[in-house]
Parts: structure tokens; C-alpha cells; sequence
């Protein structure tokens, strides 16, 4: 028992390293705010790439539609 209540008057590595609910709180709103951007940031680049790559595929898929259309016909 006496070790017990040693350990709560005199917590490992002092009172200072203990954190506070606030402190935890306010982490873990800052690495949410982060992950946030970053999605964001990610999501967008992707969006950048995918439209004209999917724009792009349609083009060349009508490109080799009219041509074989083209030698069929004639």
C-alpha cells in the first residue's frame, strides 16, 4: 500500500510530464486539423490527374471507334 501511494504523490518522470485533458484535447484537435488538410490535399491532386485521364481515355476510345468504324464502312 505504501508503494502505491508513493507512486500517486510522486508520479514518474515529475508532475510536469503528466498531461492535462485540455492537452490531449487540443493534440489531438491539431492532428485532426492535419489530417484533414492532407486528405484534402490529396484528393484534390488525384482529381487533377483522374478527369483529364479519363477524358483523355474516352478521346483515344472515339479515335479508335471512328477508325474502325471507317475501314468497316469502306
Amino acid at each position: 500500500m505504501r508503494e502505491a501511494a508513493y507512486l500517486t504523490d510522486h508520479p514518474a518522470g515529475g508532475w510536469d510530464s503528466l498531461a492535462t485533458k485540455e492537452y490531449v484535447d487540443l493534440r489531438l484537435q491539431v492532428l485532426e486539423h492535419g489530417l484533414r488538410a492532407e486528405f484534402r490535399d490529396q484528393t484534390t491532386r488525384f482529381l487533377k490527374w483522374i478527369v483529364p485521364t479519363i477524358f483523355a481515355g474516352i478521346a483515344a476510345l472515339g479515335a479508335i471507334a471512328g477508325a474502325v468504324g471507317g475501314m468497316l464502312a469502306g
